[in-house]
């Protein structure tokens, strides 16, 4: 079986940790490693999972390793939910296609690396992963194009569906077609990856309910993307902080610590240093306990601030709020990355090209419009 693309994004996110090579897995897809830095996920501890799931996501991860390798870490956990006759036939046509015995049709049929992933992980919960798997099954002809070199074929693959062309920009779609090295495919899959990335929380924005109630509580997802600075440049970390500011009833960041940190200990708590650092945008808040137990209190005084309020709802809507801010600073940092070569990502209604922020903004809110 030919080995997977393994091109990289040539830029490492330097506000994340470790660098680690942003690497799309097939055309235009992350791979489950990037994805799960995104959402915050120690991907270490995955692999130390017990058994055919730590086995798994360490398949995952190698980039290299047969896909069907993963289908064999797969067996028990997806015979478990299957009925016996099921479950054995699927047990056959994994080894057929280990043994090479499997027709190219029957192959394109078997799960992908994003299939493998959501059954093994179905405790992990994102509207991002389920998207992911509808792709993965659409895409495989084009996957299969760019493994081979062919990029024109890859492109018009995607021209010809109209669930993978909405994806695509007329611009992107050209310039894909016309590489010659796998190097020149990265800036329109990149940017490609952007829409998907847009696409989704737009979606989510508009359609879940769990988003409806956090944005009821919390503000529009669209006031995670206001200008922070004179330039129009956008902090969904800091708008995110005047959030839970605006949930205690303060009328500042100082009276929202007072209140927060009442009969609390200090220690348990991010330091008022670092909550400044997340209202000037130099920092965009990191996952811990500290920050839990600060949304814990934000909530909780909320609750005291108005009675109508559950401050247990109040609490989940803060932390999908979170979840939002989270998406969106990613996606900015790529738009940047995108926009720091020759052209920013364009919006379907507009050749100007926009400031990352701004195009970011824009295209939101025609999302937006798009899944209402």
């Amino acid at each position: 079986m030919k080995k997977k693309d393994t091109t990289s994004v040539p830029l490492r996110h330097k506000t994340r940790g470790r660098p680690t090579p942003y690497q799309f897995q097939g055309l235009f897809l992350p791979s489950i490693q990037w994805e799960m830095k995104t959402e915050g996920v120690p991907w270490h501890e995955m692999e130390n999972e017990p058994n055919e799931l730590g086995s798994l996501f360490r398949n995952l991860r190698r980039q290299d390793v047969d896909p069907t390798s993963s289908l064999t870490n797969l067996l028990p956990i997806i015979q478990a939910k299957m009925q016996p006759n099921s479950a054995a036939e699927f047990k056959s046509a994994v080894q057929a296609v280990r043994d090479g015995a499997f027709t190219d049709d029957l192959l394109m049929q078997m799960p992908g690396n994003w299939a493998c992933f959501r059954m093994g992980a179905d405790k992990l919960q994102s509207p991002y992963f389920d998207e992911y798997v509808t792709i993965e099954t659409e895409v495989k002809a084009a996957d299969v194009a760019l493994d081979e070199g062919n990029y024109q074929r890859a492109a018009e693959l995607v021209q010809s569906n109209a669930n993978l062309r909405q994806y695509w920009s007329d611009e992107n779609l050209r310039n894909l077609a016309s590489a010659t090295t796998p190097n020149a495919t990265l800036s329109p899959r990149l940017q490609a990856w952007l829409q998907l990335q847009v696409s989704v929380l737009a979606k989510w924005a508009m359609r879940e309910s769990v988003a409806l109630q956090a944005q009821q509580n919390c503000g529009s997802l669209e006031h995670l993307l206001n200008a922070l600075r004179d330039d129009g440049s956008a902090a969904p970390g800091a708008m995110w902080l005047r959030a839970m500011v605006r949930l205690t009833k303060a009328h500042s960041i100082a009276e929202a610590l007072r209140l927060v940190r009442n009969e609390t200990l200090v220690e348990d708590l991010p330091s008022e240093a670092t909550i400044k650092r997340w209202s000037r945008g130099s920092l965009f808040p990191v996952a811990s306990e500290k920050l839990e137990k600060f949304i814990r209190r934000v909530s909780l005084r909320a609750g005291i601030a108005d009675p109508n309020l559950n401050h247990a709802e109040v609490f989940e809507s803060a932390q999908r709020y979170y979840w939002a801010a989270r998406r969106f600073d990613s996606i900015l940092w790529f738009v940047s990355l995108a926009h720091s070569g020759t052209k920013a990502p364009k919006t379907e209604s507009s050749d100007c090209v926009h400031a990352p922020s701004a195009w970011l903004r824009a295209e939101f809110k025609r999302l937006q419009g798009y899944h209402s």
